[in-house]
């Protein structure tokens, strides 16, 4: 079973990069992939979580 969900992994992202390939996307692709255009994101999921949750959003992050 495993091996037959890599397989189908590997041939959907096959699939994406060759048949779905836009070059007007990879600009924005390469800026997503950056880890720091995703720290806001996760800087304020961790303000809401102990801002909202108090103690258990504490232990929660930990």
């Amino acid at each position: 079973m495993l091996e037959y969900l890599n397989s189908l992994d590997h041939q959907l992202f096959y699939f994406i990069v060759t048949k779905l390939h836009i070059e007007n996307l990879d600009g924005l692709i390469s800026v997503w992939r950056d880890k720091y255009f995703w720290f806001p994101l996760y800087l304020g999921l961790i303000l809401w979580l102990v801002i909202n949750y108090k103690n258990g959003g504490t232990i929660c992050l930990v």
